[in-house]
């Protein structure tokens, strides 16, 4: 157990997510995803005191001594959204899986609740060809 903890370090993540979308009618529709996720620390500063101990737990340890730590997660989830045509009420969960194996802690489940807008930009804008969006 760390008695005293501080850190700084720069994150970059990568990662794909493929989805398969299931609409039932226009006031209903279903996904199915699965995210790969990549998050890579650099530049790591920290300080850690661990009082007395001499022993590291296994999340500790991934962090000590290093300036890079890469971590891999597999995402798979699902989300409903219900509602009218425009405008729909937004429920999505997903499972978190450490594939690197790091053994650190970790939120193991999301869940989002939302509001999910269709907004029709061309009409809006009375945009009548792709090339009048070219910036």
């Amino acid at each position: 157990m760390i008695i005293n903890f501080r850190s700084t370090q720069k994150k970059l993540n990568f990662y794909i997510q493929p989805a398969l979308s299931f609409r039932f009618d226009k006031y209903f529709d279903f996904t199915v995803f699965s995210k790969i996720n990549q998050n890579r620390y650099y530049d790591l500063t920290k300080n850690l005191d661990f009082g007395d101990r001499t022993d590291l737990e296994k999340q500790d340890k991934f962090f000590n001594d290093r300036e890079i730590a890469s971590l891999l997660f597999f995402e798979p989830g699902f989300q409903f959204r219900i509602g009218l045509e425009k405008i729909k009420l937004q429920f999505m969960y997903s499972k978190i899986y450490d594939l690197s194996n790091t053994g650190i802690q970790y939120r193991r489940d999301n869940l989002y609740l939302g509001l999910s807008l269709r907004l029709n930009l061309r009409k809006t804008f009375k945009i009548t060809s792709p090339n009048q969006c070219l910036i």
